[in-house]
C-alpha cells in the first residue's frame, strides 16, 4: 500500500526542516503557517534576527521518471492552484526526490526561486485550475535549465543562510 499525498507532504516538510536545522547548525528558524492558503510550508528567518524572511513550499517525488533513452528525471507536478501562481523574490520552492528504499532524500535537491520556477516550468491551465510541472535532471554535471538550483543536502543550510543574509545563492 502506498502512502497518501498528505502523508508524503508531511514527510517532505519534516525532512526539509531536519535538513535545514542540521545543515545550518541551528541558525535557521522554521515556522509553519497556521493555514496553507498561500501554498507555503514554512517561513524562515535567522535565529534571533527579524525582518528578512523567506517563504518555502516543499515538494517531493517518490519515484523518478525514466525515459526510454537518457537518464532518469525528477518530475514534480504542482497542481490545482485556483489562480495563476504568484511569484516573489522571497518565495522559494524546495524540490527533491524522496527515495522510499532508503527513507530519505537523494542528492541533489533543488532550491528554486518562485520567479524562476513560474517562468521556466511547464505551466498550463485546465478548467479553472493552474498546473506547474518541474522536470529536472538529477545528474550533478547536468547543464539543463535547473542545474543552477541544484544543491547537495549538506550545503542546503549554507545556501539558505546566504539568501537570508541577502546574498545571491546561485553562486554559493
Amino acid at each position: 500500500m502506498r502512502i497518501s499525498k498528505v502523508q508524503q507532504g508531511v514527510i517532505t516538510q519534516n525532512e526539509f526542516a531536519k535538513l535545514l536545522m542540521l545543515a545550518s547548525d541551528g541558525r535557521i528558524e522554521l515556522n509553519p503557517p497556521k493555514s496553507d492558503d498561500e501554498r507555503r510550508d514554512f517561513e524562515l528567518h535567522l535565529k534571533g534576527r527579524f525582518g528578512r524572511s523567506l517563504s518555502i513550499q516543499s515538494k517531493s517525488a517518490l519515484q523518478l521518471f525514466q525515459p526510454k533513452k537518457g537518464r532518469a528525471k525528477l518530475v514534480i507536478p504542482i497542481n490545482k492552484m485556483r489562480r495563476r501562481p504568484r511569484a516573489s523574490a522571497s518565495f522559494y520552492y524546495f524540490l527533491a526526490w524522496f527515495d522510499p528504499a532508503v527513507m530519505r532524500f537523494r542528492d541533489p535537491v533543488f532550491l528554486v526561486p518562485s520567479i524562476a520556477l513560474h517562468r521556466m516550468a511547464r505551466l498550463r491551465q485546465t478548467g479553472r485550475y493552474w498546473h506547474l510541472t518541474f522536470n529536472a535532471s538529477l545528474d550533478p554535471t547536468s547543464h539543463d535549465k535547473w542545474a543552477a538550483y541544484q544543491v547537495r543536502q549538506r550545503d542546503l543550510g549554507r545556501r539558505v543562510l546566504r539568501l537570508l543574509a541577502g546574498k545571491n545563492a546561485k553562486f554559493v
